[in-house]
């Protein structure tokens, strides 16, 4: 996951959690997850999976593909879920956002419970690259 922004954060918000059986709480969680996403997303990973990553030089047509996916992801961001919840498996989202004030948001899924828990982490600076084991998660 090289090009990745180590985060190391000075606030972490108070997390919020959803029932993924319970269609309100699960449409008020989309809908919270689509505010996101039209922030300025700079990177997704699914499972150890990367979705995409703005942090990573590319040439045109990688840049391209990128911005299909990007723009994608921002109209239905539910896909990003849509194997988890509908296989029973625990699964994990990474936002990473960049701005004025970075945030790093954890979205955790798990399949016993049905709950989808979403962590919030203010950034306090980036470096060039990270390993997820440096992260502190919780």
């Amino acid at each position: 996951m090289e090009y990745l922004p180590k985060i190391e954060y000075n606030e972490k918000r108070p997390s919020t959690t959803y029932n993924a059986n319970v269609k309100l709480q699960y449409d008020e969680f989309l809908e919270r997850l689509e505010e996101l996403f039209v922030g300025d997303v700079w990177s997704v990973i699914v499972n150890d999976e990367i979705i995409f990553n703005s942090y990573e030089p590319k040439n045109i047509k990688a840049q391209i593909q990128e911005s299909i996916i990007k723009n994608h992801t921002t109209n239905f961001p539910h896909l990003l879920f849509a194997n988890m919840i509908s296989q029973k498996k625990d699964g994990y989202v990474h936002i990473y956002m960049s701005g004025y004030e970075p945030w790093f948001i954890i979205i955790n899924y798990n399949a016993t419970t049905e709950l989808l828990k979403v962590n919030y982490y203010k950034s306090l600076k980036y470096s060039k690259s990270h390993n997820n084991k440096e992260i502190i998660l919780f």
